[in-house]
């Protein structure tokens, strides 16, 4: 999804209903989001001269600021042997240097082109996007092309190419949590304003004791992530069959995703901390082909007045390879990044290979226009599975009737009142190498030996199982002014995919198994409405509301701490009979463990905006909310260990205490439970404004439009934090089971991460 250029996609759609996720099987365990390209319009075709777009975006960005509290900026401070004596207040969250600093603002420029005739449409578009960071040496970078063709050979067969080519650098920086006090954040908690970190005129940075000078890591490290991604494609569609009451045709799709990456972390040498000196990883590659014919071909259509028929056979056939080789460098010769220029050196090689392959069968019945009756089938293998010649069988079916079409309907107000259910199953495979025992490479006397890793595999790993159903009621008013979505669903999963630890008398560490069900219930309820409709004047409003709750079923092992640091800071429980998302800790003075909060929200809104007035202006902003849900925030600890957190010597509670102190004694109490903290936020996403600029016809340019926008400009929270939406941690094994409404295990973890970003952004874009 970050490789492609938004402004290359015609829609996204998000299939969240049982039954239509449940056709895809084992792809659909964590959802269904389609995303389709731009052709060639229909419109272009027609026209002789090509249609030829363009853009350029510059814009800024900064670090986030909420309505409580900013991430950290630097500002100058003394330089070496200079006296600074304002050290009474310990600020680590303060303005000091400048740690935090662009470059250059943020641009994007993107050109497209359509052209075609009736039979052939070709749409091609380039793109640039180059945004620095909000840290100095860190950004982004993306190039991107991309071709579509069309073609109609006949009027039975047409035949259509999708090729892109996407190359972006990345420098990532360092932060979130580490060991050794390197990471930006880490670094700056361990560092009061007093301490002097630019370097003197000579170019030498100050070397702290304890920890490594967060301004020379930030100036000489690199970490570098380079991808280059071709994306290629290219289907049939064969009219087979075609008279007034039915119609068959064939489609065949196929295609090769292929992915380099390249990751590169260099380490400067003066590192006092560091494990490492140098670390080179020059070279890492995965690649991905996939070939997918005969994806969602359809057989007969059947058509009478008041019964329509329409039924879908296909198959799909998915390879995938992943070549990583990972090659790290120790003590390597001064100003050199070669790995072969190095005292010590490893080399590693991992290397995959699997394939998936399905086969699905569906039926659709259309009655009087009114009711509409869904059954398929759809058959999954997969090489990861324990028997991976077995079949897995993943059932749907669904129905919906909207009764205002009846002949009986006769209320006016009501132009649509649809009641629908739906259910459906789909899987999610077995990690690569859950079945097998591996063997390690290893140096045995001088000689290339293997040794026998500590996963012990299992023959019978199955593949995890999703069952969804769901219920819901859409209406429509006022000739579709006012519309009204309400679902409910209730999704269970069994045979639940978890890594478990092993006793060491077995010889092994860990292993993947089927050991338990999950349960998630929730409601969706969407509004949408326009409630001015003037000839100046237009607006329309969306409304989307949701909330989850999720419950581990049965759990066959014993219950098991995942995700976090320990029940002394808090810790994610996966536990029988309680929510998947729970927050365990210390009591502190009183014995024991016990629940301190929960990382799923109590609710979630959001809404979307769109003002046009004066004819050529359009004004849209989304706002979201999210009420409840915790996090674990261990920024702050850091902080107030090292008596640098910018409310330390506060007193909130007025009990002549210091805060900083209040909390490092309740820590050394063992309670955990000042580290969870309500996350609750309310956040502008983006306000824009846009001006489609009147052009008098001529042969040139065919319209002009400009425009402005802020994005996470404004948010207001309690978190004591940079921003309640960063975690340390991505998903996890159980994630995919709590997809539907809930934001997966162990993503609400904080250590010091990279800050939240606001932007603002200039529109201009040209259409020859």
């Amino acid at each position: 999804m970050a490789d492609i250029n938004p402004d290359d996609i015609e829609n996204i759609e998000i299939l969240k209903g049982a039954s239509a996720a449940a056709i895809y099987g084992s792809k659909a365990a964590a959802g269904v989001v389609i995303i389709t390209t731009k052709k060639a319009s229909p419109a272009a075709r027609s026209l002789k001269p090509a249609r030829i777009s363009g853009g350029r975006r510059p814009g800024s960005s900064s670090a986030c600021a909420t309505s409580q509290k900013k991430p950290p900026s630097i500002k100058e401070a003394p330089r070496p042997g200079r006296i600074h004596r304002r050290q009474g207040r310990r600020q680590a969250l303060r303005p000091r240097k400048r740690t935090l600093r662009r470059k250059r603002p943020p641009a994007q420029y993107q050109r497209q082109r359509n052209r075609g005739d009736e039979r052939t449409g070709v749409f091609f578009s380039a793109n640039r996007k180059d945004e620095q960071g909000i840290i100095k040496n860190t950004g982004y970078l993306n190039n991107s092309l991309r071709l579509n063709v069309d073609h109609k050979l006949n009027n039975r067969i047409s035949i259509g190419m999708r090729a892109a080519y996407m190359k972006t650098s990345s420098d990532r920086g360092l932060t979130n949590n580490d060991n050794n006090s390197v990471s930006y954040g880490v670094a700056l908690s361990a560092a009061p304003e007093y301490v002097p970190l630019l370097p003197d005129e000579n170019g030498n940075y100050p070397v702290l004791v304890g920890g490594q000078n967060p301004i020379e890591l930030r100036d000489k490290m690199r970490n570098n992530e380079t991808v280059n991604r071709v994306i290629t494609g290219g289907e049939i569609k064969i009219a087979l069959q075609e008279n007034n009451r039915t119609n068959t045709r064939l489609i065949v799709r196929g295609g090769v995703d292929y992915f380099h990456l390249k990751t590169e972390a260099i380490f400067p040498v003066p590192c006092p901390s560091c494990a490492i000196t140098w670390k080179a990883l020059p070279s890492r590659e995965y690649q991905q082909p996939q070939l997918q014919p005969g994806r969602h071909p359809r057989k007969p259509v059947r058509r009478q007045q008041k019964l329509n028929l329409t039924t879908s056979v296909g198959a799909t056939l998915e390879t995938n390879y992943l070549d990583m080789i990972l090659a790290t460098a120790t003590n390597t010769t001064p100003l050199q990044t070669n790995v072969d220029m190095a005292a010590n050196a490893a080399l590693q090689q991992f290397r995959t290979k699997y394939r998936d392959n399905g086969i699905f069968i569906q039926e659709d019945l259309l009655i009087m226009d009114a009711v509409t009756v869904g059954a398929g089938v759809r058959f999954d293998r997969s090489t990861n599975n324990g028997d991976w010649k077995k079949y897995y069988i993943l059932p749907k079916g669904s129905f919906s009737w909207n009764i205002a079409k009846m002949p009986f309907w006769k209320m006016q107000l009501i132009n649509s009142l649809k009641l629908r259910a739906a259910y459906g199953q789909s899987g999610n495979v077995a990690p690569y190498g859950a079945r097998f025992l591996a063997a390690l490479p290893n140096n045995i006397g001088g000689n290339g030996g293997v040794l026998v890793d500590n996963q012990l595999g299992n023959p019978d790993i199955k593949q995890e199982r999703q069952s969804e159903f769901e219920t819901g009621v859409d209406v429509s008013f006022l000739n579709g002014r006012l519309t009204l979505e309400a679902t409910y669903y209730i999704k269970k999963i069994s045979d639940l995919l978890i890594r478990r630890n092993l006793q060491p008398s077995t010889g092994f560490t860990a292993q993947w198994l089927n050991a338990g069900d999950l349960r998630n219930q929730g409601i969706e309820i969407g509004i949408s409405a326009l409630p001015v409709n003037k000839k100046n004047f237009r607006w329309n409003t969306h409304v989307n509301f949701w909330k989850n709750k999720s419950k581990v079923t049965e759990l066959l092992i014993p219950p098991f701490p995942m995700g976090a640091f320990g029940n002394s800071l808090g810790n994610f429980y996966i536990e029988e009979g309680k929510s998947a998302t729970q927050i365990i800790g210390t009591l502190g003075e009183t014995p024991g463990i016990g629940v301190l909060g929960n990382s799923e929200p109590d609710f979630q809104l959001s809404t979307i905006n769109e003002i046009n007035f004066l004819q050529n202006f359009s004004f849209r902003f989304m706002l979201h909310w999210k009420k409840g849900g915790d996090n674990i925030n261990l920024s702050q600890l850091l902080n107030d260990l090292n008596q640098t957190s910018a409310d330390y010597d506060d007193d909130a509670n007025g009990n002549g205490i210091k805060d900083g102190d209040d909390r490092n004694t309740a820590f050394g109490k063992g309670e955990a439970a000042g580290f969870v903290q309500d996350a609750s936020y309310v956040r502008i996403r983006e306000i824009g404004l846009y001006y489609q600029v009147p052009v008098p016809r001529n042969k040139y340019i065919s319209a002009i439009s400009i425009g402005a926008s802020l994005n996470n400009w404004i948010t207001w929270t309690k978190y004591n934090s940079y921003d309640p939406e960063s975690s340390n941690f991505g998903s996890n094994t159980l994630s995919t089971a709590t997809s539907r409404g809930s934001n997966g295990l162990s993503s609400g973890v904080e250590v010091m991460p990279y800050p939240a970003s606001k932007r603002a952004t200039f529109h201009f874009a040209v259409t020859f």
